[in-house]
């Protein structure tokens, strides 16, 4: 329940990051990293700074190769799967058993945007409590041997044709998930904001680089 609560704590003024994209990123992966690193103990700051940019950089791969139609809450939908693996690299998983979490993950991918767009719920304040809670599950389960499944996101039931009904662009170079060391790490894209606001800081960019940004 540590993740649960550290997530909530993290959201809950609405203050964090986001995404060129959209969607905030660090209210899911950071409480997810805190909580499995005070379970291992002795974790290095430089262990948790890489395993909370792998799952920053997971979570702008999978966004800025999908559409939104505000039907899922992608902050939480997408960032249980990002949580996962920042989780398992903390914990020291193999590449398969961070796999299995990440397979595991899409049990708990969920959220709808009525609970952002409604009043009333104590839920708009908590939900990257969710996604940061079962980040840890998938990768504790992990961990001791439950396995995930091998076609989770390209699959013909996976989550990309479940989700999105199979519209994703997977050849978009500068997100396009592969082996090896990106071109371009997306984790340095996410910007220090929170929705209220995310045009001032994204006009100080335009502002301050006009080459790298185009109107559209």
């Amino acid at each position: 329940m540590a993740a649960m609560a550290n997530g909530a704590l993290a959201h809950c003024l609405d203050y964090d990051d986001q995404t060129p994209w959209g969607q905030h990123t660090a209210s899911s992966i950071v409480p997810a990293v805190f909580a499995v690193a005070e379970r291992k103990g002795g974790v290095h700051g430089k262990d948790l700074i890489a395993a909370v940019a792998a799952g920053r950089d997971i979570f702008a791969r999978l966004r800025c190769n999908v559409g939104w139609n505000k039907d899922w809450n992608l902050s939480t939908v997408l960032a249980v799967f990002a949580a996962a693996a920042s989780a398992s690299r903390v914990m020291g998983l193999s590449p398969s058993q961070t796999a299995a979490a990440m397979g595991i993950a899409t049990m708990q991918s969920s959220g709808i945007m009525e609970m952002v767009a409604g009043r009333g719920s104590d839920l708009r304040g908590m939900y990257a409590g969710f996604s940061a809670k079962g980040a840890v599950l998938a990768a504790m389960m992990a961990e001791k041997g439950v396995t995930g499944i091998d076609k989770a996101f390209e699959g013909q039931y996976g989550f990309l044709n479940t989700y999105f009904g199979g519209r994703y662009d997977r050849e978009k170079d500068s997100c396009r998930p592969r082996a090896g060391i990106p071109r371009e790490w997306n984790a340095v894209q996410a910007l220090a904001m929170c929705r209220h606001c995310a045009q001032p800081h994204e006009g100080r960019h335009r502002h301050r680089d006009p080459q790298q940004h185009t109107a559209g």
